[in-house]
C-alpha cells in the first residue's frame, strides 16, 4: 500500500488539519470573557442575547442595531450559545475554535475543487489555520461575527465553484444564500462579488482573454460581460448591506467625522497599513488588541508603503497570463481589505489583526503557489523545504499558543498591549476600566491618568473622577468633572456624576440641581431620574419618587432595580397591592432570591393573605437556610 497516497487523500487532509488547528487552540478553552472589552456588551449584560432562543430575542436580532451593527445570525449564534452553555465562558470559546477550525477545512475544500492542487491547499489551510495573526477573531469571542461571516463566505464561493463545474442553478442559487448570510453575520465580505470576478479568471479560467489558458476541469469559456451580470445579484445584496452598515454605524455615531480625520489622512493611512499589513504577515511578533491611530503617517513611511504595493501590483499584472495566481492572489488581499482599511473610519484603531482574517489568504496563495514553482526549479531548494517548512510551522503554532495566552482576561491584553505598541492611551483606559470592574479603584485611576496624559479623551477623564467617587474622594472628583465640563458643556455624564458626588456627600439639594440640570440636557437619561427618585424616597416625597421610577421604567423596562425602589416607594406610600406587582415583576426574573421572596411574604401578610405570606416565607427559608434573616421566626 502506497501510504504517501493514502496521506495525501482529501479526507485524511481534512482530519489532519482539524486536529492541528483544535491542538494548537485547546488552551483557548481556559480563557474567559473580555470584560470590558465588548464580551459583556454582546453576551453577558446583553438579555436579549443571555437568555437564549425565542422568538421576542429572534426578532430583537433581525430588527436592531446594537452595537453599531446589524448582523442578525451573529446574535442568534451567541443566543444558541447561551442556551446551551449558559455564561460559561469555556463553551463560548468552543464554539468560536469549531467555526474557525470548519473555516480552515472549507478553504482547503474550496481551494483543492477549484485548483485541482490537493497540496497547496491544504498548506494554504494550514497557514491559515495556525498563523497569529487570526488569534484576536478566534480568542475573542465578541468576534464571532468575523468567523461566521468567513464560513457563510466560503461556503458561497465553494457553492459558485460548484455552479461553474456543474452549470446548474441550484449551486447558483445556494451561493447567493450563502452570501446574504455572510452579510447578515458581519458585512465584511461586501467585496465577494469582485473576488467572484478574481475566481472567474483564475483558478476557474472562464473567461475568454488572449494568452491565459483555459484549461479548469468542468469549465467553459465565458465572455466578462457575461460574468459581470451573474454577479448583479450578488452586487445588489452588497449594496444593500453597505447602505445598512452604514446607518448603522452612523447612528451610533462609530464613524470618525472628516474634521476629526481629513480624507487626506485617510487615503495617506490606507496606503500604509496595506503595507503594515503585509509586514504584519511576515513578522507575527508585536500582535496588539489596539493599534492606535497617529494620523498622517511619516513622508518616509508613505513613499516607501506606496514603492512597495505600486511594485507588488505591476508584478501581479505583467506576469498575468504566465502566472495568474500572483494577480488573483493579490487583488484579493487589496480588495477584502477596503472595507476596514479606513476610507470610512470605524473606531479609534488604526488597523487591527481580525480585519486580515480573510485578506491574508490572498497573500498564503502567492506564498505556496510560488514556492512549489521554485520547488520544481532548484534541486537545492527541494531539500531544505521540507525541514524548513515544518520549523515554521512549529514557531507559528507555539507563537499562536503564546498569543491566545494574552486572551485570559482584559488586563492580561491590554498588559500586553502597552509592552508591544507606544503611547496606547486606549490599552492604559482599559487597563483602568478593567481595574474598575475588578473594584481596584486606586489603580484604575493610576491608568487613567496615563490614558490621560497620552491622549486626553473625554472618557477617560469622566472615569478618572468615577474613580475618586468609589474611593470616597468626592472633592476631588467634582474638579475632575468641572475640568470635564470645561473641555465639553455636552458632556451628560459631567452633571450626572457631579450629582452623583454632592449625593454620596450628603449634599442632597446640590445633587437635585445636578440631577435636574442632566435631565434638562438629556431627557431620556434615566439614572438621573433613578437617583432623584432615590432622594425623594429619602425625603419621605412618595408621590414624586414614583413619578420618577415611573418615567425610568419607561425608558429602561428591564431595570429591576428600579422596580425594587419603586416596590419600597409604593409600600411607604401604603400601596401595598402595587408594591406586590413590582416585587412579583423582580420574582419572575430571580425566582430563588430568598430576600424577595421574604419582602413579598411581608406584603402579603399585611395584607391579610396568610397563607400566600407563609408559602413566601418558607420559600424564603428553603432557598437560603442558613441565612435566619429570611426566616420568619426571626
Amino acid at each position: 500500500m502506497n501510504i504517501s497516497a493514502y496521506l495525501y487523500k482529501p479526507a485524511m487532509l481534512c482530519l489532519l488539519l482539524a486536529s492541528i488547528t483544535i491542538i494548537t487552540y485547546l488552551p483557548l478553552h481556559n480563557n474567559g470573557f473580555i470584560e470590558i472589552y465588548d464580551d459583556y456588551e454582546y453576551v453577558v449584560e446583553n438579555e436579549y442575547v443571555n437568555s437564549g432562543i425565542s422568538f421576542s430575542n429572534i426578532r430583537w436580532a433581525f430588527f436592531s442595531f446594537h452595537s453599531a451593527n446589524w448582523h442578525p445570525l451573529t446574535w442568534i449564534s451567541h443566543m444558541l450559545d447561551c442556551q446551551l452553555y449558559g455564561l460559561q465562558p469555556g463553551g463560548h470559546h468552543l464554539s468560536n475554535l469549531i467555526i474557525h477550525t470548519l473555516n480552515v477545512l472549507l478553504l482547503f475544500m474550496f481551494l483543492s475543487t477549484a485548483t485541482g492542487a490537493t497540496v497547496r491547499s491544504c498548506l494554504v489551510a494550514l497557514l491559515f489555520a495556525i498563523h497569529p495573526v487570526h488569534v484576536e477573531p478566534v480568542a475573542w469571542i465578541a468576534e464571532r461575527k468575523e468567523l461566521l461571516s468567513t464560513f457563510f463566505g466560503l461556503a458561497s464561493c465553494i457553492a459558485y465553484t460548484g455552479y461553474i463545474k456543474s452549470s446548474r442553478k441550484f449551486p447558483y442559487v445556494a451561493s447567493i444564500l450563502f452570501f446574504m448570510f455572510a452579510l447578515m453575520s458581519k458585512a465584511m465580505l461586501v467585496t465577494l462579488p469582485f473576488l467572484l470576478l478574481l475566481f472567474d479568471l483564475w483558478p476557474l479560467k472562464r473567461v475568454a482573454i488572449d494568452g491565459l489558458k483555459h484549461s479548469g476541469p468542468g469549465t467553459r469559456t465565458i465572455s466578462p460581460a457575461k460574468c459581470i451580470v451573474e454577479k448583479i445579484p450578488y452586487f445588489v445584496f452588497s449594496a444593500f448591506s453597505s447602505i445598512i452598515t452604514l446607518v448603522s454605524q452612523g447612528q451610533s455615531r462609530a464613524i470618525a467625522p472628516a474634521e476629526h480625520l481629513p480624507i487626506l489622512t485617510r487615503c495617506a493611512h490606507a496606503v500604509t497599513s496595506y503595507a503594515r499589513y503585509l509586514y504584519t504577515l511576515a513578522w507575527p511578533l508585536k500582535l496588539a488588541v489596539f493599534y492606535p491611530h497617529e494620523g498622517m503617517p511619516s513622508p518616509a513611511m508613505l513613499v516607501s508603503s506606496i514603492v512597495l504595493l505600486t511594485i507588488i501590483t505591476t508584478i501581479s499584472i505583467l506576469s498575468f497570463k504566465k502566472h495568474p495566481w500572483i494577480f488573483t492572489g493579490w487583488f484579493w488581499y487589496l480588495g477584502t481589505l477596503v472595507p476596514v482599511i479606513g476610507i470610512i473610519q470605524v473606531g479609534g484603531q488604526a488597523f487591527a489583526d481580525r480585519y486580515a482574517y480573510v485578506p491574508a489568504i490572498g497573500i498564503y496563495i502567492i506564498f505556496f503557489w510560488t514556492i512549489y514553482l521554485l520547488y520544481h526549479k532548484n534541486k537545492y531548494f527541494q531539500r531544505l523545504l521540507l525541514p524548513l517548512g515544518a520549523a515554521i510551522c512549529l514557531i507559528l503554532a507555539i507563537q499562536t499558543r503564546r498569543q491566545l495566552s494574552f486572551w485570559k482576561n482584559s488586563i492580561t491584553l491590554f498588559e500586553h498591549a502597552v509592552e508591544v505598541t507606544e503611547n496606547n492611551y486606549f490599552a492604559h483606559y482599559n487597563l483602568g476600566l478593567s481595574h474598575s470592574f475588578n473594584q481596584e479603584y486606586q489603580k484604575a485611576a493610576q491608568y487613567y491618568t496615563l490614558s490621560i496624559q497620552i491622549k486626553p479623551t473625554l472618557d477617560a477623564i469622566n472615569n478618572l473622577g468615577v474613580a475618586h467617587l468609589n474611593m470616597g474622594n468626592y472633592s476631588r472628583a467634582v474638579k475632575v468633572f468641572e475640568k470635564l465640563l470645561a473641555l465639553d458643556s455636552t458632556y451628560i455624564e459631567g452633571y450626572y456624576n457631579i450629582g452623583n458626588a454632592y449625593y454620596y456627600r450628603g449634599m442632597h439639594d446640590s445633587a437635585k440641581v445636578f440631577f435636574r440640570k442632566t435631565l434638562t440636557r438629556s431627557p431620556t437619561y434615566y439614572k438621573a431620574l433613578n437617583n432623584l427618585g432615590v432622594i425623594y424616597l429619602g425625603e419621605k416625597k412618595y408621590p414624586a419618587a414614583i413619578a420618577c421610577f415611573n418615567k425610568s421604567l419607561k425608558l429602561n423596562p428591564s431595570d429591576y432595580r428600579t422596580y425594587l425602589k419603586r416596590a419600597a416607594a409604593f409600600a411607604l406610600s401604603g400601596d401595598m397591592r402595587a408594591s406586590l406587582d413590582d416585587y412579583k415583576k423582580v420574582s419572575k426574573k430571580y425566582p430563588h432570591d430568598p430576600r424577595l421572596h421574604f419582602e413579598i411574604g411581608k406584603l402579603y401578610e399585611k395584607l391579610g393573605k396568610n397563607d400566600s405570606a407563609a408559602a413566601h416565607y418558607e420559600a424564603a427559608r428553603t432557598t437560603a437556610p442558613e441565612n435566619q434573616s429570611f426566616s420568619k421566626t426571626q
